[in-house]
Order: C-alpha cells, then sequence, then structure tokens
C-alpha cells in the first residue's frame, strides 16, 4: 500500500504536467484593435471573431483570419511540394529581454494547423549594430606570380 501511494502520486504529476502543456491559443498583441475590428464587420460570419478580437489564433482558422488577428508574418516559408506553408513571427518581450519566435503550420487547405513557440533569453549587455564594430574581412589578395 505504501508503494501505491507515491505511484499514483507521480502518474498525477505526470498527468497535469503533459495536459498543461498543450495550447489550444496563443495570444499576442500584434494589430490595432481597430484593425482586428473592422476586419470582423467585414467578416460577420467567422466562427473565429472573438478570437480575432482578442489577438488569438486557434487551429483550424484561415491563412485571412490569422493575419487578421496577428499581422503579416516576419517570414514566410513553402514546403517543396507546396502541401505546407510556414509562417514566422518574432515578438520582442523586453521587459523579459527574450525573444518568443512562433512558427505556424499550415495544411494544403490554408487552415492553421499547428505552432512551434521557441524563446529566446538574453541576459547582460545590450543589442548594437555598428558598421565600425562588425567588419567583414576582406578577401586575401596574393601577390601576381607568388604562391
Amino acid at each position: 500500500m505504501k508503494k501505491i501511494v507515491p505511484l499514483l502520486m507521480v502518474i498525477s504529476l505526470i498527468f497535469s504536467i503533459g495536459c498543461s502543456c498543450i495550447s489550444t491559443v496563443e495570444r499576442e498583441n500584434l494589430v490595432e484593435l481597430c484593425d482586428r475590428e473592422e476586419f470582423v464587420g467585414k467578416n460577420p460570419d467567422s466562427r473565429f471573431c472573438e478570437n480575432i478580437l482578442s489577438g488569438e489564433i486557434v487551429r483550424g482558422m484561415e491563412g485571412n483570419e490569422v493575419m487578421a488577428s496577428w499581422g503579416l508574418p516576419n517570414v514566410y516559408l513553402v514546403s517543396e511540394d507546396r502541401s505546407q506553408e510556414y509562417w514566422v513571427y518574432y515578438v520582442q518581450n523586453a521587459g523579459a529581454r527574450s525573444i518568443h519566435i512562433y512558427t505556424l503550420a499550415f495544411d494544403d487547405k490554408n487552415l492553421l494547423d499547428d505552432w512551434d513557440i521557441d524563446i529566446k533569453r538574453f541576459s547582460g549587455g545590450s543589442f548594437v549594430y555598428s558598421p565600425d564594430v562588425v567588419r567583414i574581412p576582406a578577401e586575401e589578395k596574393h601577390p601576381v606570380g607568388k604562391k
């Protein structure tokens, strides 16, 4: 009996962790509310109107609904056989010094099928670009006739 109780606790913990990692909705504030309201006003029959107004994406959305909710992606990719599209969004979280990278996968019917989220965290320092700091080395030139 003493072995069963810890076993049940471990199983319930695994179940709760496994279920809590599945996201059915993602929310970002990438498009102005007035633009989302305009889309919903022109497309009142969409079953995702509330999600679009909230800036959410949901599996089953069409590409134009995702664009209404999140805007144009930063990167647009198409598989070689053109059966899938991938949209990538970079979302900076300045307070947490991180970047969220959302990769959205669309099926051959242009419906949002799935997504993946990567979080890149940065510590210390700051992002700087200066042509004086970043130098691309010139090609080495060998004297003519010498090797």
